[in-house]
């Protein structure tokens, strides 16, 4: 079965949860739709939202919630709660849904996909 990668809007993210034919696991609050969407209505200048939906066929195994700026592709969150922030993926799919998002975002000219730490100190590889 092919894997696909969709952008998605924001706003759009809480059909994806808490559906019984969705197998999605959130590993914390800060990963739902509504903190999501509640943090980047206060902190989301300066970035554009790139939420990402991995798809295997029509189920969807995967959500990226991230931000772009300059090329550069982050969690949408704070730098304070980065050990909390997380990809959403159903079990036993993590290794395709990593896989897949990396091809994409490769194609899509994103340099980086980089972590809230490295933000911070660029000095740190």
């Amino acid at each position: 079965m092919s894997i696909s990668v969709v952008a998605e809007k924001l706003e759009n993210l809480t059909r994806y949860y808490g559906v019984e034919q969705s197998a999605l696991c959130c590993p914390s609050v800060f990963v739902l739709p509504d903190w999501l969407l509640s943090w980047w209505q206060s902190f989301g200048a300066g970035f554009t939202a790139y939420p990402l939906l991995v798809r295997r066929g029509d189920k969807v195994i995967g959500i990226a919630p991230l931000k772009l700026k300059a090329g550069v592709a982050s969690f949408i969150g704070d730098n304070d709660v980065c050990d909390y922030l997380d990809f959403i993926t159903a079990p036993g799919a993590e290794d395709a849904f990593a896989s897949a998002l990396l091809d994409y975002l490769k194609a899509q000219g994103i340099q980086r996909l980089c972590p809230i730490l490295q933000l911070l100190h660029p000095e740190v590889h």
